[in-house]
């Protein structure tokens, strides 16, 4: 049985209307099983949104196409059929849940069950990294953690663009500086800064 998310609560700095799932499962695999993966899977509400601040993330990487790229938390795959139409042949996606990589699989996708916190690829293997949605999942005890394997993946003059949703502005910094301190240099774009439902943040990050 599913907990349930409890409403309205506020976190400094951010207007958070209620509890979202991150703040109640403690992996994202638990969350994302496969009835919520398949309700997932049906929501235009989603795909749209999900479509969204993807083409938004690339609009701020400026990948070269020839990129072979990384989707850093790829879900079942909606985000790396925008990498596919936009032009990106070299794309490789990882999740924590095994239902959404299955769904991503049957699509056609390149997808592996997998933890951000201890990537399962070598050293050097990609040029751009993609992660739409995931990083809030990262406890704060682990943010240094995937950070070091962001940089590990990533070649020469890598860069990474994050779109999350952080519980408040200390936490949104709070990722900034880890990935500075793993090596990158780290800018943070918020669009619509004063829209608290429309509030949109994203890391773009560069191998340094």
């Amino acid at each position: 049985m599913k907990k349930k998310i409890k409403p309205k609560t506020k976190a400094k700095g951010w207007r958070v209307k209620s509890e979202r799932p991150e703040d109640v499962f403690s992996e994202a695999k638990e969350f994302y099983e496969e009835r919520e993966s398949e309700r997932y899977a049906g929501s235009r509400a989603m795909r749209r949104s999900q479509r969204g601040l993807t083409l938004r993330a690339l609009e701020l990487a400026l990948f070269p196409f020839e990129s072979a790229i990384l989707d850093a938390g790829c879900g079942n795959g909606f985000s790396m059929q925008v990498l596919k139409e936009v032009g990106y042949s070299q794309v490789k996606g990882i999740d924590a849940s095994p239902a959404m990589v299955l769904q991503a699989k049957a699509r056609g996708f390149d997808a592996v069950e997998g933890d951000l916190r201890a990537l399962p690829f070598p050293k050097a293997s990609f040029d751009g990294i993609v992660s739409v949605s995931a990083l809030q999942w990262l406890k704060a005890g682990d943010v240094h953690r995937a950070a070091r394997e962001f940089h590990r993946i990533l070649r020469a003059g890598g860069r990474v663009v994050a779109q999350f949703y952080p519980k408040s502005e200390e936490e949104m910094m709070l990722f900034a500086r880890a990935f500075k301190e793993a090596g990158f240099a780290a800018r943070v774009v918020v669009d619509n800064p004063r829209n608290a439902r429309k509030r949109r943040v994203f890391l773009l990050l560069d191998l340094v």
